[in-house]
Order: C-alpha cells, then structure tokens, then sequence
C-alpha cells in the first residue's frame, strides 16, 4: 500500500486555487485558509468519495489508514496565484462572512491503489460547504495532482 504524503504538496493549493478562481470563490478578495490540515476526514467524505469511484467497494485496510492518516496536523502551504488569508482556526463568529478554506491531511486513496488524495471544504464561515477530493499521484520522488473533483457531501 503506498504511504500518502507526509506534506501537504505545494502542487495542491496550486490545483485547488485555479479550481476555485474558475468557480468565482478565490477572486476579488483574500480567500481564508486554516494554516494547518483539519480532522474533516468522516464516513459521509469516504462516502462521498466512492461516488467519483462507482462505489466501487473501499479496501478495508486502506479505508483505516485514510482515517488515521486525516487526523496528522500538518501545514498547509500558501502558494499558488490565490490572495490567501492564514487563520490559525475557523472562527464562526469572527469569519460568518468569509470564506474558508479548510484542508485534510493527504491520505491514500481507499478506493484506488497507488493513490492518494487532500479533502477541502470550502465554506461561507463554516456554513453551507462545498467539498473537493485532490488525487495525487507519486510521480519520480514527488506529487502530481491528477485532478480536482467536486464531492456531493
């Protein structure tokens, strides 16, 4: 079983950022991102995730690692063309207005060997959010983004 990444990979919010700004959610303004990944990893994301997969039916073995994989806080790296605004959490009073950007740690992929993948939630304060599954690929030592998908969470 592939490992997932033991960092965020640069290549990631520059994908999930040219995902956004052609969604009309990273243009005009700065776009709020907690600094580190966030435990949003649950059954309903897996759930979620299989649909892109025909539910095809997860590994087990792998289904427990992503889980386990999900709750390592790691930094999130603020590169890409987006105006990224750090936040050391989501604040629902402070940021009912703003844009979040929350990030999973990268986890493998339960439904698909040989890869791996970020969860992002995207919401207007922590309300109302869109979700996005990043596969990433191991390609010669490092990570490509194979591509952004909407999640129907």
């Amino acid at each position: 079983m592939p490992l997932a990444p033991d960092a965020v990979p640069d290549v990631v919010m520059q994908a999930l950022c040219q995902r956004l700004q052609a969604e009309g959610m990273a243009s005009g303004a700065p776009l709020a991102v907690v600094r580190t990944t966030q435990p949003i990893v649950s059954t309903p994301a897996l759930v979620a995730l299989s649909s892109l997969y025909r539910r095809r039916a997860a590994d087990p073995a792998r289904a427990n690692a992503a889980v386990e994989q999900a709750e390592r806080k790691l930094p999130v790296p603020l590169s890409g063309d987006c105006e990224w605004s750090p936040r050391d959490r989501l604040d629902t009073r402070r940021d009912f207005d703003q844009m979040i950007l929350e990030l999973s740690a990268p986890v493998v992929n339960p439904f698909i060997p040989n890869e791996a993948g970020v969860f992002a939630r995207v919401s207007l304060g922590g309300q109302h959010p869109s979700w996005f599954w990043i596969t990433l690929l191991p390609r010669n030592g490092g990570w490509v983004v194979r591509s952004v998908e909407t999640l129907g969470l």
